[in-house]
């Protein structure tokens, strides 16, 4: 019912709002603006090189950015990317003001590529005005005048296609990875003191429910490892802080760096790992770009997801499967080579 629902909204929302641009040829030092307001980091680092490579082809193109509180970060240190707005939700009419804000800047070249565009969305890119429009499988909207086709490919493959369409050739894809902890000595040292050079890193939390791990299954992932005598740094954010402090003190081999404040303190300490395992997908594309050996954990069904969102790593990979929930994998699952050589 919730599908079908949301069916009749969409539809009911294009009819609406899906109104014809005619499009533009774009001038030599463009204005362009892309859509991340999401908040996802995994999507951040995945479309990273845009920004710059938008900047080396042509240093006086306007490149800004459209994100929400939980990216902003990245972003403003980002010095790819020129002016950076951020949009918050709870902010009443939020993106009807965000829209008419940024209609008088007068963009050449908007960039919004969801797979599915909700009603807000639409009405965000409408309100813009951009005079292109670049979108994803979007040949049935009649406001993209731009359109990126195929249903098979890697979302880098998709951000690198859409500054394509603004004229950016020979484009290097590796993802731009963030440098900006401020606890880089901190983390040093703190590797240095537990020898963990070449750690495996485990990340047990991704954002939905299904790809968080129980405490029993975590205890028995380390104690895998404990057999095989591995070291292992459970990542960590101050939420789940409490609970890995509590499990680490029963595992001579798990080790968590307690003063983990934000993303680039994780970055930080992947650096230093020589195997990620994760379910999260930002996770996995902050070690693809940083060229660990991976382990992910996906769900089965969900093959589109993958399709986009799969490990782009030019080292070994590893991919576990999961129905229902990534509890259903068991730390007997990974294989001993894949941690050993």
């Amino acid at each position: 019912m919730k599908a079908l629902l949301r069916k009749i909204r969409l539809t009911l929302g294009k009819l609406i709002l899906d109104k014809k641009i005619p499009g533009e040829p774009l001038p030599t030092n463009p204005k362009i603006i892309v859509l991340q307001q999401d908040g996802k980091i995994g999507d951040y680092i995945i479309s990273s090189f845009i920004f710059r490579e938008l900047k080396k082809y042509n240093p006086l193109t306007q490149v800004d950015v459209i994100c929400s509180p939980k990216n902003e970060n990245l972003f403003k240190t980002n010095h790819f990317i020129d002016h950076f707005f951020v949009l918050d939700k709870k902010v009443p009419c939020a993106y009807t003001k965000m829209g008419e804000k940024l209609a008088k800047k007068n963009y050449d070249v908007l960039i919004n590529l969801p797979v599915q565009l909700r009603n807000r969305d639409l009405w965000l890119t409408r309100l813009i005005k951009a005079k292109n429009n670049i979108g994803y499988q979007k040949q049935n909207y009649k406001i993209f005048n731009l359109d990126i086709p195929g249903g098979q490919l890697h979302f880098s493959q998709i951000y690198a296609d859409s500054i394509k369409k603004c004229g950016v050739m020979n484009i290097n894809s590796e993802y731009d990875i963030p440098d900006n902890s401020q606890q880089k000595e901190e983390i040093r040292n703190f590797i240095k003191d537990n020898q963990l050079e070449n750690h495996i890193a485990i990340n047990f939390f991704g954002a939905a429910g299904s790809r968080k791990f129980t405490e029993k299954n975590i205890r028995k992932f380390i104690e895998r490892f404990k057999v095989l005598n591995k070291k292992v740094l459970l990542l960590t954010y101050p939420e789940m802080t409490p609970l890995l402090k509590d499990i680490v003190v029963d595992f001579p081999n798990a080790f968590i760096y307690e003063n983990t404040q934000d993303i680039f303190d994780t970055v930080e300490l992947l650096r230093y790992a020589n195997v990620v395992i994760s379910p999260d997908t930002s996770i996995i594309h902050i070690a693809s770009g940083l060229n660990k050996k991976i382990i992910g954990f996906y769900k089965l069904e969900d093959k589109e997801n993958f399709i986009h969102w799969h490990p782009n790593s030019k080292n070994e990979t590893h991919i576990l499967s999961f129905i229902e929930s990534v509890n259903e994998i068991s730390a007997d699952d990974i294989q001993l080579e894949w941690i050993t050589h």
